[in-house]
């Protein structure tokens, strides 16, 4: 993804110039980060998605999800701003272990 659909296509295109021998899978979601958010939305509200694995190919692709699609998404209110507890455990509402001595 980019800022723009051109700049993300223009990633894809890097990669696959990288390595002419082996063909690259575009991406399920591929263009400007609204339309990724978009497409996120789109998936989520259908109950199609409620987590989102995030694999990337491109060097900054990780950094421009979060920086460009993630705040996209906490202005939707399907992406957390915050949480309540302090750990996984807590934010995962499981119950805490009972103490064992060994």
């Amino acid at each position: 993804m980019g800022r723009t659909d051109a700049e993300a296509h223009q990633k894809y295109m890097e990669l696959a110039v990288l390595n002419r021998y082996q063909r690259i899978a575009p991406p399920l979601f591929l263009g400007s980060a609204e339309s990724v958010a978009d497409e996120i939305q789109e998936w989520y509200e259908q109950g199609i998605m409620d987590m989102l694995i995030i694999k990337q190919d491109h060097p900054y692709g990780l950094r421009d999800f979060i920086e460009l699609v993630v705040p996209i998404l906490q202005e939707r209110g399907i992406f957390h701003t915050d949480y309540e507890e302090t750990t996984l455990r807590g934010n995962l509402e499981l119950p805490k272990p009972a103490f064992r001595n060994f």
